[in-house]
Parts: C-alpha cells; structure tokens; sequence
C-alpha cells in the first residue's frame, strides 16, 4: 500500500518529520502554496496510483484493521461498488459517540439525511474508486462542508454505488485545542452555500435544517439574535419551511443550541414512552 501525504502549503518542518520516517511506502507531495483542503485531496488523488483511495486528516484517525475490512466488505456487495464508509468515534474532552446513528436508506435523499437526521460522513471514512474521485473532483476553494458537498454532488450526478460497513473504524478528534476547519468559518459562508444549492442538491426540508444550522453556528459565536431571526425570515420568504421547523428555529436562535438537544431528549423520552406502552422496540 502507498500513501501518498499531501503537505499543503510550504512547511519544511513536516516534510522533515515525515522523511525522517524513512518509510518507503510514503510519497510526500509537498506544495509550494497553501491550495486548501479540497484541492490538495484533488492532488493527492491525481498522485495515487493504487485500485482504492482512503483519506485521512491530520487530526483524525484510523484503526488498525480500517482498510482490510473495508477492503474485505467488497466480496459481499454488489461488484459495482465504488465508495465504502464505515463508523466512526467522536472524542471530545468529556464525550465520546459513535457515528452515524445509521446509514443512509436505499431510497432516502442524502441531503435530508445529512442536515435532518445529523449523518456527518467526514472522509476520513472513506474508501472510494480513483474514477470515482477523478469524475466528480473535490470543490476547490470551499473553506468548510467539503465532504458534505462532494457527497451530494456525487449522489446527483448518480456517480456513487455505496456500501456500509457497520463497525468503528475511525476517531474524529475534537480534544483540547484541535479545531476542524468546519468550525472555522462564520454563519454567512453556510447561509451562502445553501442558497447556491438548494433545488439542486438541497431538497426543501434539507434547505430548511441548513438554515437552523446556521443559526445554531451564529449563537454559538455570540452573534446578535436579529441575524438568527433574519436567517428565519429569509426561509419562510423562500418558501422553504413549515411550522414545526420555525419553532425549533426560533428556540434555537434565542437560547442556544441547548434548547434543541432538550427538545430532542424529550421528543426521544416521549417516543420511548409510547413504544413501550405498544411494545415494541424503539430505534
């Protein structure tokens, strides 16, 4: 297996590091500038010489047997198969969760899915076809939701057979002072990109949730309440939320994310309720 490690932007000090190694497996590709996240993927795949291509950032992680069972799934799936994801862990300070909850449907928009039922597919869990990369490139210049993007560009264009494999494989690590460039940029960047792409790769509801989002990103940071309240305004103009969506946003704008993780626990602890009583199992 080669890996090929994409230095983005002069640092002298890193490519030191990793030739100090001497691991002839590695191919060190060194940029001369900083081209970004997206772009310097796109690189690193126009290097890559080998039958898969799987990601990892700096800050992330795989497990040891991450590619061989990933690899292994591929005698059990459909042959055409060109994109394999798998679990992963988030680890904060005080926090740890697996991710997703669950995969994607058969027949379930991947927009809703990612921005309504909170199933982040970062691409440290990737495993995918060269073709696949080279047909439908990573978005140059994107500052945040680089994964997110080429997901459902990939899926629009009717690009991507996926295969799930359902065990941890990966750690997404949020500890002490490692920040992930989604976190980085500020509300109007996402507000911006899903007026872009709603109708094309948002649906209405997705549309919607990505609006809550943005103004969960702007309380978070302390942003005035009239900008959460004009994200709100600027939905119901479009046309794009109903009732139950307003609610949540509001109560989000104005208290924080809490107030959704709240609203969730008890519409959880309500449904748990209710399915025990018919008895059955709640998902």
């Amino acid at each position: 297996m080669e890996v090929v490690v994409v230095v983005d932007g002069p640092d002298p000090a890193t490519v030191e590091i990793l030739e100090a190694f001497h691991e002839p497996r590695f191919r060190i590709v060194a940029l001369a500038e900083n081209a970004g996240g997206s772009e310097a993927r796109n690189i690193g795949v126009r290097a890559a010489k080998g039958e898969w291509i799987a990601f990892l950032d700096d800050d992330d992680e795989w497990l040891p047997e991450k590619i061989s069972k990933q690899i292994a799934l591929l005698a059990q799936v459909d042959p055409r198969t060109n994109f394999i994801a798998c679990r992963y862990e988030v680890r904060e300070d005080n926090y740890r969760k697996i991710m997703p909850r669950r995969f994607p449907g058969s027949q379930q928009n991947w927009s809703e899915y990612v921005f309504c039922h909170a199933g982040a597919l970062p691409t440290s869990i990737f495993l995918v076809k060269p073709d696949l990369m080279l047909a439908v490139p990573f978005t140059k210049g994107l500052p945040a939701y680089q994964d997110t993007d080429w997901l459902l560009r990939a899926r629009a264009a009717n690009a991507v057979a996926p295969a799930w494999l359902d065990e941890r494989l990966a750690i997404y690590h949020l500890e002490g002072d490692i920040t992930h460039i989604s976190q980085g940029p500020n509300w109007e960047f996402y507000y911006q990109w899903g007026l872009e792409h709603r109708g094309a790769l948002l649906t209405r509801k997705a549309f919607s949730y990505s609006m809550l989002m943005c103004a969960l990103r702007l309380r978070r940071s302390k942003g005035p309440v009239h900008n959460a309240v004009f994200l709100l305004y600027k939905a119901i103009t479009m046309g794009k939320i109903d009732l139950s969506f307003c609610i949540r946003f509001l109560a989000c704008s104005l208290y924080g994310g809490g107030a959704r993780r709240k609203m969730r626990a008890v519409c959880n602890n309500a449904w748990r309720k209710t399915a025990s009583a018919f008895g059955r199992n709640c998902i």
